[in-house]
């Protein structure tokens, strides 16, 4: 049952891992990333919408 919540763990870290280094590669970091939706508030308006509204986003849950 550890090797399991062990496993869990490490998959958890490597894709915080792999988080920070796409917001770093892409953006230069999360200031930048603020600043860039700040400048595109249809990004923002885009993740606001309901579940409902847009399927496509509903099957990524699945």
């Amino acid at each position: 049952m550890t090797a399991i919540a062990f496993e869990s763990l490490v998959k958890l870290a490597a894709m915080l891992v792999l988080l920070v280094a796409a917001v770093y590669g892409v953006f230069g970091g999360p200031g930048n990333l603020e600043v860039w939706l700040g400048q595109n508030p249809q990004v923002g308006d885009t993740l606001q919408e309901s579940m409902r509204d847009s399927t496509a986003r509903a099957l990524l849950l699945i």
